[in-house]
């Protein structure tokens, strides 16, 4: 049942689509540590997006990403406005 690239599906606590885990992935690698995810290997990505202390850090490196974009593109911060960031998670 597992379809890992097929687009628009989201597993997990976050609710993370597999292919924005695997965006994420280096961030994530980069700041905790945690392994790389690879492409090649769809069942530790599903078990990443499942497990909830495995999948915070790519839910914060989306926020973190998307507070990042807003800043660079509109020139505003918003990483104070817990409402837009939540809404811009969510949108995906």
């Amino acid at each position: 049942f597992f379809q890992p690239y097929y687009a628009g599906q989201t597993f997990g606590l976050g609710q993370l689509n597999p292919l924005t885990a695997l965006q994420m992935s280096d961030l994530v690698h980069k700041v905790s540590g945690l392994p790389k995810l690879d492409v090649s290997d769809p069942n530790s990505v599903y078990k990443t997006i499942m497990d909830p202390d495995l999948t915070l850090p790519y839910v914060a490196a989306t926020i973190r990403k998307s507070i990042d974009a807003y800043k660079s593109i509109a020139g505003f911060d918003i990483s104070g406005n817990p409402g837009l960031t939540a809404t811009l998670y969510n949108v995906g």
